[in-house]
């Protein structure tokens, strides 16, 4: 695997990862931007799912990594039941599937800009391995 190959994938487990936390950090230790809970939500898996599609889609396909995604979000907004100052709200888990609807589709039209480009060709190539 290429080092850019590899750093995407890392990052793609560092989304993970990142999502778990903030999605588990209890209530009174929360940060928040200021911009609103669901947009929030929006925003982390759009961005998360963009990075884990270059990572995983090639391999399993963008249905399968989508799927995932979601069902990950379920789970993440679930187990907040069990954080103290936290709780599990339906509004949160559709905002979270909206953002990784809106980045599979943000995937999707960079993909074909990196497929426009020599290098960019080749690393695609390389993570559908």
């Amino acid at each position: 695997m290429s080092r850019p190959a590899g750093l995407i994938r890392a990052a793609a487990w560092g989304c993970v990862g990142l999502l778990c936390i903030l999605s588990w950090i209890p209530g009174d230790e929360m940060i928040r931007t200021g911009i609103g809970g669901h947009i929030e939500h929006c925003v982390a898996y759009m961005g998360a799912t963009a990075i884990i599609a270059f990572a995983y889609a090639g391999r399993f396909g963008l249905a399968a990594v989508v799927a995932a995604l979601a069902l990950y979000a379920g789970v993440m907004e679930l187990g907040q039941t069990f954080v103290p100052g936290r709780h599990a709200a339906l509004e949160d888990f559709l905002a979270s599937a909206s953002g990784v609807a809106s980045g599979a589709a943000l995937f999707v039209l960079a993909r074909r800009w990196v497929a426009s480009h020599k290098q960019g060709k080749r690393l695609l190539a390389e993570l559908s391995d």
